[in-house]
C-alpha cells in the first residue's frame, strides 16, 4: 500500500531559512523551483527560502531569469546552498557534480536528485552531505500542470544518507 503525503502532513517552516539551489533548468528543475516559488507564495505566513538557479549560459538560463529566478554558476550556487536540487540528466550529473557541486557544497548539506541511478552505482562523490530522492513519475510539464491545477501524482522517496529536512510536501498542493 502506498503512503500519500499531502501538504499538512509536513511544515513548511523549516526550509524559511534555507538558501535552496536548483541546478539545471530543464524538465524537471524548472517545474519543481515553479512549484517551491509558488508553494510559499501561497502561504504567506512562512518565509520563503531563497531559491536560486544554476545553469549554463543557454535558452534555459535565459528561461529562468525570464521567471523571476536569480541565477548563478554551480560552482558559485553550491558554496551558498544548504539544498541542492541536481536534476540535470543522469549522464550528465556526475561530472558537474563532482567537479563543480560537490567540491563546493556545505558539510551537512542535502542534495536530492530525481533519479537513484548515480547513487546506487556511486558516480556522485556524496561524502559529507545528506542525500534524498524526490522522483515524481512524470515529466516537468506534467509535474507542473497538475501542480497548478491543485493535483498531485505520484512520486517515490527515498533517502541514501541521514536527510535533514523532508522535502516533497511542495510537490502538490
Amino acid at each position: 500500500m502506498a503512503t500519500i503525503y499531502r501538504p499538512i502532513d509536513a511544515s513548511l517552516s523549516p526550509l524559511s531559512s534555507k538558501t535552496i539551489l536548483f541546478a539545471g533548468y530543464g524538465n524537471q528543475s524548472r517545474s519543481q523551483a515553479l512549484n517551491l516559488r509558488d508553494t510559499f507564495a501561497s502561504n504567506p505566513d512562512v518565509f520563503a527560502p531563497k531559491i536560486l538557479v544554476a545553469n549554463r549560459t543557454d535558452s534555459y538560463h535565459e528561461t529562468a531569469i525570464a521567471d523571476g529566478f536569480s541565477v548563478t554558476g554551480f560552482a558559485e550556487g553550491a558554496k551558498e546552498a544548504d539544498v541542492v536540487f541536481l536534476l540535470v540528466p543522469d549522464q550528465v550529473a556526475p561530472a558537474l557534480y563532482n567537479s563543480e557541486i560537490g567540491p563546493n557544497l556545505k558539510m551537512g548539506a542535502l542534495v536530492v536528485v530525481a533519479s537513484g541511478f548515480n547513487i546506487f552505482y556511486k558516480r556522485l562523490e556524496v561524502e559529507g552531505v545528506d542525500v534524498g530522492m524526490i522522483a515524481p513519475r512524470m515529466i516537468g510539464a506534467g509535474v507542473r500542470s497538475r501542480f497548478v491545477d491543485g493535483g498531485g501524482f505520484p512520486c517515490f522517496v527515498s533517502v541514501e544518507n541521514v536527510c535533514i529536512i523532508f522535502l516533497a510536501s511542495f510537490l502538490t498542493l
